[in-house]
C-alpha cells in the first residue's frame, strides 16, 4: 500500500469504497492498516481452531459485506478482514 501511494495509485486517507465493492463508506485505506476501521476479525471465527480451509475471494468479500462494524476511527480492534482487504 505504501508503494501504490508512492507512486500516486492511492492515497491512504481514501475511502476503501473508491476501490472495492462494499457498503462501508467511512472506512480509509489507512484504518485498514492500522486496525481502527471498525471491522471485527470474522474471518478468524472461519476457522474456530480447526484446519483451515480455502475460500474464494467472492467468499471472503460477501462475507465482509455482512458486518456491521463499529464506527471507523473509534477504537483498535486487529483485524484479519481488514487486511485481507487492505491486499484488494
Amino acid at each position: 500500500m505504501l508503494k501504490a501511494e508512492e507512486r500516486g495509485k492511492l492515497k491512504l486517507d481514501d475511502p476503501v469504497s473508491r476501490y472495492l465493492p462494499l457498503p462501508f463508506r467511512g472506512i480509509t485505506i489507512r484504518q485498514l492498516l492500522s486496525h481502527t476501521s471498525g471491522l471485527p476479525d470474522s474471518l478468524a471465527e472461519l476457522d474456530s481452531g480447526r484446519r483451515y480451509t480455502s475460500y474464494s475471494t467472492d467468499q471472503l468479500l460477501e462475507r465482509i459485506r455482512g458486518l456491521h462494524p463499529a464506527p471507523p476511527g473509534s477504537g483498535f480492534i486487529y483485524s484479519d478482514d481488514g487486511m485481507f482487504l487492505a491486499q484488494g
